[in-house]
Parts: C-alpha cells; structure tokens; sequence
C-alpha cells in the first residue's frame, strides 16, 4: 500500500512536471508568433507610407 501511494505520488509529480514542460513551450510559441505579427504589421504600415 505504501509503496503503491509513493508511485501515485511519483506519477503525479512527473505529470505536473510535463504539464509545466509543455505550458512553457506553448507560451515559448505564443511569444514568437506575437513577435512575429508585429513584426509584419511594422513591414505593412512602412510599406503604407
């Protein structure tokens, strides 16, 4: 039993863990599609003027 409430811990922390992994990369992404829109509409509204 206990060694049964250590692996569902263990399991449980290595999920978060892959979770917060995954979060990161996401946001890693988010930044640079932002970076990269802005980057766009810069070269758009100078072409504009």
């Amino acid at each position: 039993m206990i060694i049964g409430g250590f692996t569902f811990i263990y399991d449980l922390r290595e999920s978060v863990a892959i979770q917060a992994f995954q979060l990161e990369n996401v946001e890693d992404r988010l930044e640079r599609i932002v970076q990269r829109t802005d980057d766009q509409f810069e070269d758009i509204i100078s072409s504009l003027q």
